[in-house]
């Protein structure tokens, strides 16, 4: 059976954050830079993803919660305060063992269940102490350089971009991180993206165009 993608938008639009949430963003079944991937990667791996009935949510890994942190504690800080709660400074966990005498307490310490809980009361979200700093380091960083600064400056961020392709007929969908006007650029899209790898290594564009990013980056200009 043939499954249809359908969009609750019907026509082109754009959306401010406040009138449609993330979740509600990606919730929507038009096609996004995300899909498009997946679909160059292989069919039956967009539609068990984005389109079976069966499909299943994946659990975060860490890497991909950092990113999420990272990116709301600098472009959105008002929600992350809202939103958040930091975790004391625990104490360190496997102390003595080799190659983990400096690793941070996991998930399965008794103090952050209890930390957990608390957060579940509130109706905040937890996050250890130890990656809140590290966020805020990346987020400082940021903040001093000249030209990231101008680019987080006097923008909107999160703004959905919905559009109709006008071969397929088929609804397409955009959320870049910021939107900003600069003098010397003119209206710049942007996205901010973590990653492991060191921005000064040769590594670092053989690595974005293997994610995809190019894939991205032309998607968010065709939408929005």
């Amino acid at each position: 059976m043939t499954q249809v993608i359908k969009s609750s938008i019907t026509e082109n639009k754009i959306f401010h954050s406040h009138e449609l949430t993330n979740e509600e963003y990606h919730s929507d079944e038009a096609i996004g830079s995300s899909g498009l991937k997946s679909f160059k990667e292989c069919p039956a791996i967009y539609y068990d993803s984005y389109l079976s009935n069966n499909r299943e949510s994946c659990d975060e890994s860490r890497a991909m919660r950092i990113g999420s942190f990272a990116h709301i504690k600098l472009l959105e800080p008002d929600r992350f305060k809202k939103e958040y709660a930091i975790s004391p400074e625990f104490a360190i966990v496997n102390k003595g063992k080799k190659n983990e005498a400096l690793k941070p307490m996991n998930g399965n310490h008794g103090d952050w269940t209890t930390f957990k809980d608390e957060c579940t009361q509130t109706g905040k979200s937890p996050i250890l102490f130890s990656d809140y700093a590290q966020i805020s380091a990346m987020a400082e960083v940021i903040r001093k350089d000249p030209l990231a600064s101008r680019m987080l400056m006097n923008g909107v961020e999160e703004m959905s971009f919905f559009a109709k392709d006008p071969e397929t007929g088929l609804m397409m969908k955009s959320r870049p991180d910021y939107l900003v006007k600069l003098p010397d650029y003119g209206v710049c899209l942007i996205d901010y993206k973590t990653t492991a790898i060191s921005m000064t290594t040769s590594k670092q564009s053989n690595h974005a165009f293997g994610l995809g990013r190019q894939i991205q980056a032309a998607h968010h200009k065709t939408v929005a």
